[in-house]
């Protein structure tokens, strides 16, 4: 569903957008429908990259699949950790959160859960932000507490100032577009994949791992954030089966570097690893706005 309270803009002329029940509109009189399943699309042809932009449905069947698993749940659990820390209401405002490239939405809506269990001023408003349809088609079904929209990550549909805390959760990170909508104060949290992340399955496919360099700030200094705290989280977890590991793979890109070669035997080499520890190791790095 859409929160009332969630500071919507126009795609096309960044007026605010006002609740009017079945569809949401503008002073300018752009009005945008509210989906079935309880999503707004304010994508408009303009800001598409393509004619069905973002990742694809069965990249999503995976990532679902994946998370149902259980393997990234202590990694959801300590963002929303970090997020809750960070988090407090503006005044008699609620606090808001928006996730920028949310894909299905696991990591948001965790995030959402969390720090609503421990709120006991106002609620905050989750916004969730992606430029597949498909992807935010699923967070709506599986997610109703969040707002969920379609929207393009360099054009973000909200109004100047209005986000407490962006968060790009294996997403691609924007930040001049990010700048122009945050405040001094404001904040961005980072979450990417580690050096050792996936370890065990990217051995199966590359002759030689290469490990990660470190993040690049500059693109965020230069957009006017200053770098707060950078920590890891990092665990390892069984992985029950040959499913699991292949919907893992699907879901990220070293799922799509297989080469041919290493096709043939994927199937066994994977076998090796079902009850063995996968190593799962993300990076949260997190900025303020200070210009």
């Amino acid at each position: 569903m859409i929160n009332p309270q969630a500071p919507l803009a126009c795609p096309l002329d960044g007026l605010a957008l006002e609740d009017h029940g079945a569809n949401w509109q503008c002073a300018a009189n752009h009005h945008y429908d509210l989906a079935r399943q309880g999503y707004l699309n304010l994508l408009p042809v303009s800001q598409k990259t393509s004619r069905d932009p973002g990742d694809t449905k069965a990249m999503f069947t995976a990532r679902r699949s994946a998370f149902s698993s259980g393997l990234f749940a202590p990694a959801a659990q300590a963002l929303s950790y970090q997020l809750a820390s960070r988090l407090s209401p503006s005044g008699d405002k609620p606090a808001v959160v928006l996730d920028a490239g949310c894909g299905e939405g696991y990591y948001t809506d965790h995030m959402r859960a969390h720090v609503t269990s421990l709120s006991t001023t106002i609620e905050p408003v989750f916004m969730g932000v992606d430029i597949s349809k498909w992807g935010i088609v699923a967070a709506a079904r599986l997610y109703p507490q969040v707002t969920w929209v379609v929207g393009n990550n360099k054009h973000l549909p909200v109004l100047p100032g209005s986000v407490d805390i962006i968060t790009s959760i294996f997403g691609f990170e924007t930040w001049q577009p990010w700048a122009t909508l945050q405040s001094a104060g404001q904040r961005v949290l980072v979450a990417h994949a580690g050096p050792l992340h996936l370890l065990e399955l990217r051995e199966l496919i590359y002759d030689s791992v290469n490990i990660h360099d470190s993040a690049d700030d500059s693109a965020a200094h230069s957009a006017g954030y200053e770098k707060l705290k950078q920590s890891a989280v990092t665990y390892t977890e069984p992985v029950q089966s040959i499913d699991t590991l292949l919907q893992i793979l699907a879901m990220t890109p070293h799922g799509h570097r297989v080469r041919a070669d290493k096709q043939a035997k994927l199937q066994s080499d994977l076998a090796r690893l079902v009850n063995m520890p996968l190593t799962i190791d993300v990076c949260c790095r997190w900025y303020e706005r200070i210009a």
